[in-house]
């Protein structure tokens, strides 16, 4: 499963191959985002292990963001 991620705004995007899920992050990325991840491998009856890519958007946002 290939996982891509993108934190550069308040908006978080994250894809599990096909699959597109976005959260509201605002101020609690740092806090909330390896839950957000383990919830939507859950989702696909998935886990860390199933993971054979990532993915990641460099920029330009934020240094704290990214």
């Amino acid at each position: 499963m290939k996982l891509f991620l993108d934190t550069s705004t308040p908006v978080c995007i994250l894809r599990l191959d096909d699959k597109e899920y976005r959260w509201e992050s605002g101020r609690d990325l740092a806090e909330g985002l390896h839950k957000f991840i383990y919830d939507k491998l859950k989702e696909n009856n998935s886990d860390w292990h199933d993971l054979s890519e990532i993915t990641f958007f460099s920029g330009p946002g934020s240094f704290t963001g990214l």
